[in-house]
Order: structure tokens, then C-alpha cells, then sequence
């Protein structure tokens, strides 16, 4: 197989895909080229064609959000298989944890003990680009040692693996099929019960109990049923990909209390159509509201508006935006739609 990749990402689809796909974007903006399976294929059998990405990459990336490692217990769980090759080919392992991730579980199973003691790197939502910069000088090391170039060719985008075809052994052909049990008959749910089991998309509302500071990174995120947000005074900060992919989205009350929102927050929104920004909000981070194609219209406060923070907002006309506020490198890249263009800040060395 031809080794069009570097670094191998590996992550748990129960809330490491929003950090990986993070990752991706920023690592290759880098110049890196990265392998990152969509995550479709973290279900049913494990796919053996990816030991051959592993063994073709010299840098391994693990990402481990909160309770990534307690089901490694189980021999044939895919995370587990991903990190025990990497361990047994001897890659450049370096250990992305995100910022809620507490420590590595005093059960974790021998043959993948020894992560323990590699490289690691605890995500910093404040400032996610110097935690970046530290993830990528890690992986550069061991592009270093394998002997690949610093500049690397044009980015390649995220790929899907295709489901390998299952064999039957010839034996199977041969076996007469066994008798099974006649199937128990389950009686009908009336089809007004079914109705209240199952919401369709975009008409639940999201009441976040008043108490809290923070809404957690991921905490309501991937959930087409949820069609608005409603936050309470007292939220301080909303978590990194706290709403990311909620497609049936529309519409998001913020607190005048709130001064930060997290990288990738709201990312893929696409049907979020409006948000107001409340006056003391100090930051929008990195891909904040990436994808939020529905979005037409914004009026932002004096904040600093990260990287990438309204990226392929391809609908939006009208930014009003402050002198004040802080604009870093393509914020609004991909709005082609926008009237007038946003003057970048300038950094000062």
C-alpha cells in the first residue's frame, strides 16, 4: 500500500470525533497528512485494513476524552487494537487528552499499559493554538525519524474505508443450518405511543439547569432531535463541541452572563439560522460556527474571533463587527457571500 499518510488518528467515537476532526484540520493546515476513518466505521467488526494505516504512518495520534480507556477491558475493543499496534510497531505515540479527561484507569490491561508513559498533550481550549503547536513538534519528531520531508504535498481530504466483504469458510457451505426457536411474538405498540418514543428532528428544546458555569465540551452534541437551546444567566462558557452536529438546531438564547465559546461549539449547525452575541463576550473559538451554512446575518461584539470561527458559513451576507474586536486568520474563510470583507487583525510580533 502506498504511504500517502504521516500521522494515524485514533479516538473514540463516543466524544472523541468532534476533537479528531479538530485536530485534522488544524494538524493539516500544518502541512501534515493525516488518516482519519470516518465514524461510521467505528461499529460492528473491527476492520483489519487499518493495521495497515497504523503500520504505514510513522506518527500514531491518540485522542482520549473523558472515559475513553474503560472499555479497553474488553480484549477485542477497536480503541484497544489501534493503540497495542501502534505499541507493537513502535510508532511515534503522542497522547492527546482532552481537557475534562481525568487519568488513565488503574485497570487498563497490560498490553497497552505502556501508554502511559509516552508523550502527551492536554488540550487548552484559552489557547488552542500553542497546544496545536505542541502536538505538531511531537509528531514532526517522528517524521523526522522516518526520514520524511518537512514540506508536505497537498492536503488530502478525510476518506471513508469501505467495509471489507465477510468470507465464509468453505466449511459453512457443508453444515446443515441448525433449528432455531420459534420467535416470540411481541404485540403491537399502539401507533400514538410510537409518536411519543420518537421526536423528529429539530423539536426538542434544551433547558440547561440554572447552577452551572460551564456547558460541558460535547455534552449535547450529535443529537438531531434538539431544535433549540435555551441557557440560563450564570453560563460562563460553553465547552469545546458542546453542540457540534445538532443538524435540526435552529435557534440558541445566550446569557448575558457568557464570555467564552469553545472551539467547535456549534460546528455543523446547519440549520442554525440566528444567535445573538451577548455584549461581554470575550472569545469565539476556533471553528466555532463552522458549517453553520443557514446562518444569513451576525452582529459581534469587541471579542477576539478565532481561526476558522464562521469558516463555510457560505450563506452569510452581513457581519457587523466592531473596530475593536480581534480577527484572526480566516475567521470567516469560505463566506463568499459576505458584502464587505473582514480585515484581519493585525498580529503583533
Amino acid at each position: 500500500m502506498k504511504n500517502d499518510f504521516d500521522v494515524f488518528i485514533s479516538y473514540r467515537r463516543d466524544g472523541g470525533i468532534h476533537l479528531a476532526r479538530l485536530l485534522h484540520d488544524k494538524l493539516e493546515q500544518r502541512g501534515f497528512r493525516l488518516f482519519l476513518d470516518m465514524e461510521n466505521m467505528r461499529a460492528g467488526k473491527f476492520n483489519e485494513q487499518l493495521f495497515t494505516y497504523i503500520e504505514n504512518c510513522p506518527s500514531f495520534l491518540l485522542v482520549l476524552p473523558p472515559g475513553a480507556l474503560d472499555r479497553c477491558v474488553n480484549e477485542e475493543d477497536w480503541l484497544r487494537r489501534e493503540i497495542r499496534h501502534a505499541l507493537n510497531t513502535r510508532k511515534n505515540i503522542v497522547v492527546v487528552k482532552d481537557s475534562e479527561f481525568e487519568d488513565y484507569p488503574e485497570n487498563l490491561p497490560n498490553d497497552i499499559a505502556e501508554i502511559r508513559h509516552y508523550q502527551s498533550a492536554r488540550v487548552s481550549e484559552e489557547y488552542f493554538d500553542a497546544f496545536v503547536d505542541r502536538v505538531a513538534n511531537y509528531l514532526r519528531q517522528g517524521r523526522e525519524n522516518a526520514g520524511i520531508p518537512q514540506t508536505a504535498p497537498k492536503a488530502i481530504p478525510l476518506i471513508q474505508l469501505k467495509k471489507m466483504p465477510q468470507t465464509v469458510p468453505a466449511k459453512a457451505a457443508l453444515t446443515a443450518p441448525q433449528t432455531r426457536p420459534a420467535a416470540s411474538v411481541q404485540p403491537m405498540q399502539p401507533a400514538a405511543e410510537k409518536r411519543k418514543t420518537v421526536l423528529p428532528p429539530g423539536t426538542e428544546t434544551v433547558n440547561v439547569p440554572a447552577g452551572k458555569e460551564k456547558v460541558g465540551g460535547g455534552a449535547y452534541a450529535c443529537d438531531p432531535k434538539i431544535g433549540t437551546v435555551v441557557l440560563p444567566e450564570g453560563i460562563k462558557e460553553i465547552g469545546m463541541a458542546a453542540f457540534a452536529d445538532c443538524t435540526g438546531l435552529t435557534a440558541v438564547k445566550l446569557p448575558q452572563s457568557l464570555t467564552y465559546i469553545r472551539s467547535g461549539a456549534f460546528a455543523g449547525c446547519r440549520n442554525l439560522q440566528e444567535i445573538r452575541f451577548p455584549d461581554g463576550l470575550k472569545e469565539i473559538g476556533a471553528a466555532a460556527f463552522a458549517g453553520c451554512v443557514s446562518l444569513s446575518s451576525i452582529t459581534l461584539p469587541a471579542a477576539k474571533i478565532r481561526e476558522g470561527a464562521f469558516a463555510d458559513c457560505y450563506r452569510l451576507e452581513n457581519a457587523v463587527i466592531p473596530e475593536n474586536a480581534e480577527i484572526l486568520p480566516d475567521a470567516f474563510a469560505g463566506c463568499c457571500k459576505l458584502k464587505d470583507p473582514v480585515k484581519q487583525t493585525e498580529i503583533k510580533e
